[in-house]
């Protein structure tokens, strides 16, 4: 049986899209603040895309100080300073740009708290027509893996809201502004589930689920790991898993308007380097435009 369409499934499309682009036509994004406001370019990104056999993968190897995941041998990608920025187009239309990046690393109690910034605004030439400045912080505890703070500021034309989540997952509440919701005790938030995609092992044809707490309830979002591709952009060709992920509420599949896929690259970074949206008019497409190289990427 099949849910209806509800706002909160365009919600999770655009956040797992990571905020990039929100407007009347692909509901709500979430977070970013603008920095540089660059010129609109009205190309079509030129984005390849070639499968390859999962057999004949073979993973890069680890840098030899690169950290791991406690009790889990899985390496981990983020460090202070990291940061990714993506062109957001629209039809053939450069709308905007969006950006990830760790401001800081804290230690609390022994463990590292990563802070996690995500923005997205429109340029020059969409703001004409709608404005989007949106930015959420996530912080991420490096042990467990999950967030213990998630604040989001939307900014989207006349339309403006600001949350704020604190999490007690050993307790299964969260906090919204005051109210308390219950949680289950490993779900994410809107934005560190993209997050959990760079350390979790990633075999084509597997289908895992995560729990992500958005609109006052938890969610279980389906992650579904489709073949490797080669994925040609302007940054260069990057060997990527692709992932696409379904949204459901007590078990039962959630009807959609919309389709999103998403790749990381394969190897132990695991950067997004590319995310597309169908949406009921045209198709979003995020693109990398730049990332910082990591501090060990020489070794």
């Amino acid at each position: 049986m099949k849910l209806p369409i509800t706002r909160a499934y365009k919600f999770m499309v655009v956040h797992l899209l990571c905020f990039f682009i929100g407007t009347s036509i692909t509901a709500q994004v979430s977070t970013a603040k603008s920095t540089a406001d660059l010129s609109p370019v009205k190309i079509t990104s030129q984005v390849k895309k070639r499968s390859i056999p999962f057999r004949f993968f073979k993973p890069p190897q680890l840098p030899h100080q690169v950290e791991f995941l406690p009790h889990h041998h899985v390496p981990i990608p983020f460090f202070e300073g990291e940061r990714f920025k993506y062109s957001v187009h629209w039809y053939a239309i450069n709308a905007g740009f969006a950006e990830i990046k760790i401001s800081e690393v804290k230690t609390r109690r022994g463990r590292k708290i990563y802070h996690f910034i995500a923005q997205a605004w429109t340029n020059s030439f969409f703001s004409k027509f709608f404005t989007v400045n949106d930015r959420i912080d996530t912080y991420l505890d490096s042990h467990s893996f999950r967030p213990r703070r998630y604040e989001e500021h939307i900014r989207e034309g006349s339309y403006s809201k600001d949350r704020i989540f604190k999490f007690s997952h050993n307790k299964h509440r969260v906090m919204v502004n005051k109210k308390k919701y219950a949680i289950s005790q490993t779900a994410q938030d809107p934005f560190s589930c993209l997050m959990l995609l760079r350390i979790i092992r990633l075999v084509p044809g597997q289908t895992f689920t995560i729990d992500v707490f958005s609109s006052r309830r938890v969610y279980q979002i389906d992650m579904k790991v489709g073949p490797l591709q080669e994925i040609s952009t302007q940054l260069g060709t990057f060997t990527c898993f692709s992932i696409e992920p379904s949204l459901k509420l007590r078990g039962r599949v959630l009807e959609k308007e919309s389709s999103l896929k998403m790749w990381f690259t394969a190897d132990w970074r695991r950067i997004p380097v590319l995310m597309e949206s169908k949406v009921k008019i045209g198709t979003i497409k995020v693109e990398l435009i730049e990332f910082s190289p990591h501090p060990h990427d020489n070794e």
